[in-house]
């Protein structure tokens, strides 16, 4: 099973979020999914995760966030053999 790292952004207000999703996106090593906790859906964010070649699942919202799976594209050790986007 792959490790997992969450951030939880749903206390920091903008851009903070955004800034410390790229910043732990820089440093995530291979085979790890990063599990993105936000107040609402970070729709700014797939582009520029895409542009960055990271591969990301949207798990939707409730009355807790929203949850985003990001790993590296064609991280095997993540469980990730795809293209960049979500699947």
């Amino acid at each position: 099973m792959a490790q997992e790292q969450v951030l939880d952004t749903r206390h920091m207000s903008m851009p903070e979020p955004l800034l410390a999703v790229l910043a732990a996106l820089d440093v995530l090593p291979a085979g790890v999914t990063l599990r993105l906790i936000t107040e609402r859906d970070p729709l700014l964010l797939y582009p520029l995760l895409d542009a960055r070649g990271f591969r990301w699942t949207r798990l939707g919202g409730d009355a807790g966030g929203w949850q985003v799976l990001i790993r590296h594209t064609g991280d095997r050790a993540a469980g990730d053999a795809g293209t960049p986007g979500q699947p």
